[in-house]
């Protein structure tokens, strides 16, 4: 199905300051079609927005940017014109995005197929995994009727909350229920990020699902939409009993222990390597409450998540192909949200911009040269209004993360500001990136012998790398927040700038030194990096700013290789990696569009259906 859409359209943030968005956007919107087609006709058209976008980057122009479909146009406009508005690319043709609803019927149409192919019981699907690829992948599956078997080692959604409460009370750790497992995955403790890179027409399916079972209609227009951790959380569990409600079994704390396969001489997983050994899924072995199991299985979705370690551990001993990933690690840097907002939004438009996208965020980047190397340094999941907490997942271990609750009202803003590692700083073992986290989440937790945070300030980190002349130099080149003229023009975000920053983090954080935590090209990189981002966004890196350590767990170390286009593992025929965990992923919609591709492929590969089938959209009514 296509739709008609228009845009981009800008409209001033003083045009919506004196008309309020809905009149400026109607106005802006006519104004672009009435000198084509006559204005009665033109105000009787109905449009949807599909995006908004705010553009800051002229001051005096500032404003929002729209892209918007427009509902009943062929009503109102002959054929000739229309043609003339699409010739002249005022109006454009564009696919309709996926809705649930639709794709929910058409999956169910599948049903028939899939009873006969469920005949024989050991052929059920096993999911493994609950966070956002799991629980895609088993969404559909369940809609086609697969009646899906998920495990997941962790705890209920509701009984995760508990556990980690406590955590940040007492400093009590439950290694199969914290921030990384259980119920919903990392990102169930995280800001409910749904922003990624990735450009796949699944996005519009993942966001439309989330609004169907209760996240706020916005997100699927938001230019950097979220749910918040607090609405992110029940929505988990409505889809949990959807999936139930399809013929889908969960079981949780859950833990898979083993893989039972079956080698097979001279034929490839995949297709592309057609020369290799590989194996064909048999079974599995789970352990739950110290009781191992045995579950006949021949084909497995794999979503563990990037902080199962002992999967990596297992599937090596399987000898299943893995190949080690780039990765980045590095601080978490709290400032005041309010300096973040008079920055990003200035003074004239801070508090109309508050009220319309909420607090300020921000995405930074920069390159340095240390030692010779060139390192990139950058922010990574910024939390507005949000607070530091533990992602430690391990015993006498220590890590962090950010999360924000939906209002993200909290006095600091915070950000993972990180150093991308290579193998010159981990070796070359495929573990090498492993072992590198590992080694430094023990060091951290040995610097205050509890899981109490470390921390520090932005000035005591650069002193530790630098001083002297040296020093003075780099101050110079790229001076502390409170220091810049753009600050000091503005005495109320100077005095922002130089209040304490107090540490957010829970059940505590503890001052100590820092500078010897990761190697001294990556902590010199970092330091240089921090300031150097200070100059794209000026109350960055006060003085006073705090870096709590240590943020290593941004991405998976390693990657489960899998064939391109069956999406099955290149050793093992039904075994589909997939999801964050596995390499193929960076957040909660990259995850969910790579779970939902997953279970896409199972019911192509299984059901013998057309190469070309895949998932049909309609445009929502």
């Amino acid at each position: 199905m296509q739709i008609y859409v228009i845009g981009p359209i800008k409209v001033t943030l003083s045009k919506i300051r004196d008309l309020g968005e809905t009149a400026a956007l109607r106005s802006e919107f006519e104004r672009n079609l009435g000198t084509c087609m006559p204005l009665a006709a033109a105000k009787k058209l109905e449009y949807k927005i599909l995006k908004r976008s705010l553009d800051l980057r002229q001051k005096m122009q500032a404003g929002f940017v729209y892209k918007l479909a427009i509902n009943n146009l062929s009503d109102f406009l002959p054929l000739p014109r229309l043609q003339r508005l699409l010739s002249k690319k005022i109006i454009q043709i564009e696919k309709a995005n996926y809705v649930w609803p639709e794709t929910l019927q058409n999956l169910r149409t599948l049903r028939p197929e899939s009873q006969k192919y469920l005949a024989n019981e050991s052929k059920r699907p096993v999911v493994v995994g609950f966070g956002p690829a799991g629980i895609f992948a088993a969404l559909i599956l369940a809609a086609a009727g697969m009646r899906p078997l998920v495990l997941e080692r962790g705890k209920k959604v509701e009984q995760r909350i508990e556990d980690f409460a406590l955590f940040q009370k007492k400093g009590i750790l439950q290694e199969e229920s914290n921030a990384q497992f259980g119920e919903g995955g990392a990102g169930c403790f995280s800001d409910g990020k749904l922003g990624t890179r990735i450009k796949d027409d699944l996005l519009s399916l993942v966001l439309d699902i989330l609004v169907y079972y209760g996240a706020d209609p916005s997100i699927l227009w938001r230019q950097n939409p979220h749910i918040g951790t607090d609405k992110l959380r029940p929505l988990i569990k409505k889809i949990r009993e959807a999936i139930i409600d399809l013929g889908g079994e969960i079981q949780f704390q859950t833990k898979l222990s083993d893989l039972q396969l079956l080698p097979l001489k001279n034929a490839a997983a995949g297709g592309e390597n057609d020369s290799q050994e590989v194996y064909k899924l048999i079974g599995l072995e789970t352990v739950s409450a110290g009781t191992k199991r045995n579950i006949a299985c021949e084909q497995l979705i794999l979503a563990p998540g990037h902080s199962a370690r002992d999967i990596y551990h297992m599937l090596a001993q399987k000898k299943q192909s893995m190949s080690a990933k780039p990765f980045a690690v590095g601080f978490r840097i709290e400032q005041k949200q309010k300096a973040v907002n008079r920055v990003q939004y200035g003074k004239e438009n801070e508090l109309m911009l508050c009220e319309m996208l909420g607090p300020a965020e921000y995405h930074l980047a920069c390159k340095v040269q240390v030692q010779g190397e060139e390192r990139r340094v950058y922010t990574f999941c910024m939390c507005p209004g949000g607070e530091v907490i533990s992602g430690t997942s391990e015993k006498e271990s220590l890590c962090v993360n950010g999360m924000s609750y939906h209002a993200r009202s909290g006095e600091n803003a915070n950000a993972a500001v990180i150093c991308a590692v290579n193998a010159g700083d981990l070796g070359d073992d495929l573990f090498a990136g492993l072992k590198f986290q590992e080694r430094i989440e023990r060091a951290a937790y040995k610097l205050t012998a509890s899981y109490a945070a470390p921390y520090c300030t932005v000035e005591d980190f650069v002193k530790s790398q630098y001083s002297g002349e040296e020093y003075e130099r780099i101050i110079a080149a790229a001076p502390y927040a409170e220091d810049r003229n753009e600050v000091k023009a503005d005495q109320e975000l100077k005095s922002w700038c130089e209040e304490k920053v107090q540490v957010s983090y829970l059940p505590q954080a503890e001052k100590c030194n820092l500078g010897q935590l990761y190697p001294p090209l990556v902590s010199r990189a970092l330091a240089l990096g921090i300031l150097q981002l200070n100059q794209q966004m000026a109350c960055f890196a006060a003085r006073k700013s705090t870096l709590i350590a240590p943020e290593t767990r941004t991405s998976a170390p390693i990657r489960i290789e899998r064939d391109k286009k069956t999406m099955l593992a290149e050793k093992c025929v039904g075994l589909y990696p997939c999801g964050e965990g596995a390499g193929y992923a960076g957040g909660i919609s990259s995850a969910a569009v790579d779970g939902i591709k997953a279970a896409q492929k199972m019911l192509q590969n299984l059901l013998n259906l057309a190469d070309d089938w895949t998932i049909n959209y309609n445009e929502r009514e």
